[in-house]
């Protein structure tokens, strides 16, 4: 029905406002996230080097088929105040209506949400994909992005480095429009391709 109906009916609105249509979505990351394979002589375990340290933070973003990203990192948890920031820096010198496109989650149909989208005045509408269906969300993609190529090949050993290196690798995605457009290309994303 998301397929068929529901998403249609968003982008053949979209064009009607004139509007962009965002994916966004949370993480967490973690400092001890390993990704990839190692290797090691035939016969011996081999060794990951890892610090031992646990800490991590939450990361809010969302992602356009335009190739667009914005992103908010948060040391603590995610709840509605987090997601109205985040919100208001989405819609920061937008020039277009914006529809976002979340998942059900509570706080993403929470008061303090609904609220503050209607603070845009109808510059900002909210849609929310189908239960459990993060395969349809190309957001879902930035967090395969930042946890593998991102954290998860090298130790990280305090919570300022994880923040600075989340950072970084965000800014540097958001650099790469035509990277961003490619999470819209996987086979359960491709529907929201341009």
């Amino acid at each position: 029905q998301w397929l068929r109906e529901e998403y249609p009916r968003i982008r053949a609105e979209a064009r009607r406002i004139g509007a962009e249509i965002y994916f966004g979505d949370e993480t967490g990351v973690r400092s001890d996230h390993h990704s990839g394979t190692t290797w090691g002589l035939r016969g011996e375990t081999p060794v990951v080097v890892g610090t031992g340290a646990r800490f991590s933070l939450n990361v809010l973003s969302a992602i356009s088929a335009r190739g667009n990203l914005r992103f908010m990192v948060v040391r603590g948890r995610v709840a509605g105040d987090q997601v109205c920031d985040f919100i208001e820096r989405l819609m920061y010198r937008a020039r277009r209506p914006v529809i976002l496109i979340l998942d059900g989650h509570p706080m993403h149909k929470s008061r303090k949400v609904l609220d503050c989208v209607a603070q845009f005045d109808g510059k900002l509408r909210l849609s929310y994909l189908p239960p459990y269906s993060p395969e349809l969300n190309p957001d879902e993609l930035v967090w395969q992005d930042l946890k593998t190529n991102g954290v998860g090949k090298t130790p990280v050993f305090s919570a300022d480095e994880l923040h600075e290196r989340v950072s970084l690798h965000m800014e540097s995605l958001k650099g790469l429009p035509r990277k961003i457009r490619l999470f819209f290309q996987a086979p359960y994303t491709k529907y929201a391709a341009l």
